[in-house]
C-alpha cells in the first residue's frame, strides 16, 4: 500500500503528444484501492469532455440525441484526481451509509 493510504492504478494507452492537445479536454480510467481494503473503478471525465461528447451526440444523433453517454475509449488524463480524494478520507460509497 502506498504511502498516501491507497493504491492507485490508471488505464493509459500509448499515444503521441500532439501541440493541440487540451488536459481540460480529455478523460482517463482508474481503479483506486483503499487501506480498508474498498476498491472503486472510475471513468474521469472534465467537465469540457462532457460537454463536446453530449454536443456530438446531439449533432449526431446517436445515444438519444446525447440523453446518455457511452464510456469513451480515450484514456489520456491523469493528474491528480486521485490524491484529490485523499484529505476526504478517500471515496465513499453512497451504499456504505
Amino acid at each position: 500500500m502506498a504511502e498516501q493510504g491507497f493504491d492507485l492504478w490508471l488505464e493509459f494507452e500509448v499515444w503521441e503528444p500532439k501541440e493541440d492537445d487540451d488536459p481540460e479536454d480529455d478523460c482517463f480510467n482508474m481503479s483506486i484501492k483503499l487501506a480498508d481494503g474498498r476498491e472503486y473503478a472510475l471513468n474521469v471525465w472534465t467537465f469540457k469532455f462532457l460537454a463536446r461528447a453530449v454536443q456530438e451526440c446531439r449533432e449526431s444523433g446517436e445515444h438519444l440525441r446525447g440523453a446518455y453517454l457511452e464510456v469513451p475509449d480515450q484514456r489520456r488524463m491523469a493528474g491528480s484526481t486521485a490524491t484529490g480524494f485523499a484529505p476526504f478520507g478517500g471515496i465513499e460509497n453512497p451504499r456504505d451509509r
